[in-house]
């Protein structure tokens, strides 16, 4: 017998088993990314409605689910993308139920209960959901930045992690690896969530993990246009979340509607629109005091929609959304880093 008939069984069970580890292991990352919806279907005196069909659409990309209420007339609608929703209910003997505008935010899943009222199936009761003050399904601390605020709001950099300050008990790093990764990305940013180290923090791309832990940083930034929300986690997260002790910061990007959508954009900071520092004392060739030379440009263009493939989608099954981002900085250093030894 050779060693090659013998070895063959165990590197195919091998290779199975890494595979399943594999998949295992991205369904659990891709369960961090979504969020959730439930409630409970009652009638106008608060009994339990069975066997209701509760209808799931998505407004952005028509994405339809459907359930059923159980025998405690609770209807579950798990693992969804986050983004904006409408619902509806139907039981015979009763009106249909909308409820429209369900704004589902990553991470953060909602209940919304409805209530049915007695009368024919073709008749309708509509109503528009109202965004709840507290989370309602865990005691988890954190804070949702939607896409909005980061285009809407300035930022030195364009770096999403700019806003992570509007979360409770987050400051600015002040003794960190992260720092370190400057030098890499000059927009890279470092915090520290209730007392922990900026290092402890985990960084989530659409429910996969992008830490780069040399520094403890984000492996990369993508651009704020193709970002539709993120959420950082600062205490009672759930255990999905075990890896690190810090802030958890899922980042969910745009993924495209039945739609076209682009966007063109350039930031420019040129220090002929700067006011120079009063203890700059640079001169140009004049000998006139000037403000330093400096010059930053961040450019880019990103396109989402539909992506279609002729004779075998419409474009209503696959879409899209895609961002490409551009740097270039140009500063006046007053002291050459080669004129300093290295330690």
């Amino acid at each position: 017998m050779s060693l090659f008939s013998v070895c063959k069984p165990l590197w195919r069970s091998t290779c199975v088993s890494v595979c399943l580890l594999a998949l295992l292991a991205w369904n659990t990352y891709a369960q961090r990314a979504s969020t959730a919806l439930e409630g409970v279907v009652t009638d106008t005196s608060g009994a339990i409605v069975q066997g209701a069909k509760i209808t799931l659409v998505s407004q952005e990309t028509s994405f339809t689910r459907t359930a059923g209420t159980n025998e405690s007339g609770t209807y579950s609608f798990p693992d969804l993308t986050p983004g904006t929703y409408n619902i509806s209910a139907e039981a015979p003997g009763f009106k249909k139920a909308v409820v429209n505008g369900l704004r589902l935010y990553v991470g953060t899943p909602l209940i919304q209960n409805v209530q049915l009222q007695v009368g024919e199936v073709s008749e309708e009761v509509s109503v528009t959901a109202a965004a709840p003050l507290l989370r309602q399904t865990t005691a988890e601390i954190g804070t949702v930045i939607e896409g909005k605020v980061l285009t809407e709001l300035p930022l030195n950099g364009r770096n999403f992690l700019q806003l992570n300050l509007l979360s409770p008990g987050a400051i600015r790093s002040k003794n960190s690896n992260t720092f370190d990764a400057v030098q890499i990305d000059p927009t890279a940013q470092s915090f520290n969530v209730n007392g922990q180290r900026g290092d402890y923090n985990l960084y989530l791309l659409d429910g996969v993990a992008i830490k780069e832990y040399q520094h403890g940083s984000n492996t990369f930034s993508p651009s704020v246009d193709a970002v539709q929300e993120f959420n950082q986690g600062a205490s009672n997260y759930s255990a999905a979340f075990g890896s690190e002790a810090g802030a958890q910061v899922s980042l969910v990007t745009k993924a495209g509607t039945n739609e076209l959508h682009g966007v063109l954009y350039e930031f420019l900071r040129n220090n002929k629109l700067d006011a120079r520092n009063f203890f700059e004392q640079t001169t140009n060739q004049e000998g006139r005091i000037v403000a330093p030379p400096y010059r930053r440009n961040q450019f880019g263009v990103g396109i989402g929609g539909p992506v279609i493939f002729p004779k075998i989608y419409n474009g209503e099954q696959v879409r899209g959304h895609g961002a490409e981002p551009a740097f270039r900085q140009h500063s006046h250093l007053l002291f050459r880093p080669d004129e300093f030894p290295r330690f």
